[in-house]
């Protein structure tokens, strides 16, 4: 198995738009988990995409959230 390194933004509570993974991708029209944090990484790398990331990875005891963010 491969080591990931990822960290992500440690959170106290969660806002009430706060989804998981697994349903943030049902959102998406059924893409993977594996897509969406792909995506987050290419981000944090500061890699260009064409696609509009509006959400963040956090973590809340020990489990990865979606937060999406509001539109300006």
């Amino acid at each position: 198995m491969k080591n990931r390194n990822n960290t992500y933004r440690v959170v106290d509570s969660l806002p009430k738009n706060a989804i998981t993974i697994k349903q943030y991708c049902a959102e998406r029209n059924n893409c993977t988990a594996s897509y969406i944090y792909k995506l987050w990484n290419m981000k944090q790398q500061g890699i260009e995409t064409t696609i509009n990331l509006d959400f963040e990875i956090v973590l809340f005891s020990g489990i990865n959230w979606v937060i999406r963010k509001k539109p300006d």
